[in-house]
């Protein structure tokens, strides 16, 4: 469970409430090296927002004062079937997903229903693989997967749909199913006693966009006992998701601090279903290696992409001029999808690991991203140039304690600002201390307390919205 504070003023608020968790896992063994597993995770979210409904009239902007309810609730579950025979390995599973969001803003001063947002959305997935053995050097796989999407909500236009009234207020409600479906091969080859090569072909299919046939090539050069070098190269495919091409949702999921005003955060995010799937060639090459008490790993990455698919965000700040003086009633955030027709992402990435004694663990990761359009020449927005994080990690595995505190620094973010008709670009950097603790009481019960944003930073462009509390209780039986 999940706790999280009110901060704010009575005007508008962060979302405030409890979050609830559940997870059950099990296992039967029903012959030797035979066992079927089966999950059953459940979350609930009750949460409050005070916030400003802002409308317009006669080119001014008022708010009206309201309370947002966020009721969501998520359901999945499934079996997984697994065996080793003296051919090799084999999987088959099944699960289902159903998430329900229910959202309705009341004006404080009447109770009246002013707005609601509803959502379904259901899953229904079944995949498999085989996997060979075949001579001392080859491990052959072949998988499939089927994947079946159902999206119900007032949240998206595809055209047509039904009209939900509530309390007076009437919204279109629309529905999108998206059917997906892969098969892959592989061979995991091992040429010499230095030497791994892992080719890959992998072919997909979506009900909208027809199918496509992708490949990759992994290899692996182990220059020592303690060191390696790795290289992938491949194509890569992606279809655009129901949100991404039939979205048309406003909320309200933060509140923000202009000088000594409390306003909210306002977004509204448009689909585009004239969206065309991604295509991409990705290339990487990696160093590797580790010693008796320390570890570490560089990454060069490189893809060259076509059709990105791409959340082009602009936003700007809603501004009252009655009562005098003028002042901020809202920030608002409006995002599009579109695509970029041809363009390229490169970068470093660093993993080092130290071990200090016997219970401390010192972990760092820094990724350098060169993003950019390569027909404008422009870099692409709602990207960070440099992400870091270090972290303190603690285990004492013979009293059951254990902990992270870890701080995630982001520097040089990329975004869009409105101002009038035009969207001028501008950066952001953020940094934020977490804290996690775990308990385990025994080897069925244990308990973790842990802190998002630990100094309780705010920053409205990335939605840092103040500190969290969290914690719970984790059972097996």
């Amino acid at each position: 469970m999940s706790d999280v504070r009110e901060r704010g003023a009575e005007t508008a608020s962060n979302q405030y409430g409890r979050k609830y968790y559940f997870n059950l896992d099990g296992r039967m063994d029903i012959a030797q090296r035979k066992h079927l597993d089966f999950f059953f995770d459940y979350m609930n979210e009750d949460l409050d927002q005070k916030s400003e409904a802002v409308t317009q009239t006669g080119g001014n902007y008022r708010s009206n004062p309201g309370t947002v309810g966020y009721n969501h609730k998520r359901y999945s579950t499934g079996l997984r079937y697994a065996g080793e025979d003296r051919r090799g390995t084999y999987e088959m599973q099944v699960y289902y997903t159903l998430f329900n969001k229910k959202q309705e803003t009341h004006l404080r001063s009447n109770g009246i229903l002013s707005d609601f947002d509803d959502m379904v959305f259901r899953s229904y997935i079944a995949d498999g693989k085989r996997t060979w053995n075949v001579g001392a050097d080859h491990k052959l796989t072949f998988g499939g997967e089927y994947r079946k999407e159902e999206y119900e909500s007032t949240r998206i236009d595809v055209g047509g749909g039904h009209i939900v009234t509530r309390n007076g207020i009437s919204k279109t409600e629309s529905k999108a199913d998206l059917d997906y479906a892969a098969l892959y091969l592989q061979d995991e080859w091992r040429a010499n006693k230095r030497l791994y090569i892992v080719p890959s072909v992998r072919w997909d299919h979506n009900n909208k966009f027809g199918n496509k046939v992708t490949a990759q090539l992994g290899t692996t050069y182990r220059i020592s006992d303690r060191s390696r070098v790795k290289m992938n190269v491949g194509s890569a495919y992606r279809a655009p998701t129901a949100s991404e091409l039939y979205m048309h949702w406003d909320h309200v999921p933060a509140v923000a601090r202009i000088r000594s005003w409390l306003v909210p955060t306002q977004v509204h995010i448009d689909g585009n279903p004239n969206l065309k799937p991604e295509k991409a060639v990705n290339f990487d090459l990696s160093f590797e290696a580790e010693g008796k008490r320390s570890a570490g790993k560089i990454t060069y990455f490189h893809n060259k992409v076509d059709d990105l698919i791409n959340l082009n965000t602009t936003s700007s700040v809603i501004m009252s001029f009655t009562p005098p003086p003028p002042h901020p009633i809202a920030i608002r955030n409006v995002g599009h999808y579109e695509n970029v027709d041809k363009a390229t992402l490169q970068g470093i990435e660093f993993e080092g690991r130290q071990r200090l004694g016997d219970q401390f663990t010192l972990r760092s990761t820094y990724t350098y991203l060169d993003a950019k359009n390569d027909m404008t020449g422009d870099r692409l927005t709602g990207r960070a140039r440099h992400k870091l994080s270090l972290q303190l990690i603690y285990d004492d595995f013979k009293h059951g304690w254990s902990g992270v505190l870890w701080n995630d620094w982001m520097s040089d973010y990329y975004y869009a600002e409105g101002r009038g008709n035009a969207a001028v670009k501008k950066n952001t950097s953020a940094t934020v201390l977490n804290l996690v603790i775990n308990k385990k009481i025994n080897d069925h019960l244990s308990a973790y307390f842990g802190v998002n944003n630990l100094l309780n930073e705010e920053n409205t462009t990335l939605y840092y919205d103040g500190r969290i509390w969290r914690g719970g209780i984790n059972m097996t039986f």
